[in-house]
């Protein structure tokens, strides 16, 4: 139980908490045009509110993407 008071399990568990937060703001989408860049996205995704950050993968078949809100 001591180690539940540690430095290392307080940084993993703030971590983890950070992460959960990311999860629930990120929006993973797929199968738009190859051609498609990150501004386009990021237009498309502010209707529906402020875009913190898109990323996309373009290396892969296909083009996927991740938005990010607030």
């Amino acid at each position: 139980a001591s180690h539940l008071s540690g430095k290392r399990h307080r940084r993993l568990r703030a971590l983890r908490a950070e992460r959960r937060e990311q999860e629930l703001r990120s929006l993973f989408v797929s199968g738009f045009a190859r051609g498609t860049d990150p501004a386009e996205l990021r237009r498309l995704f502010e209707a529906f509110g402020a875009v913190t950050a898109v990323v996309m993968d373009k290396d892969r078949v296909g083009a996927r993407g991740v938005s990010q809100s607030r």
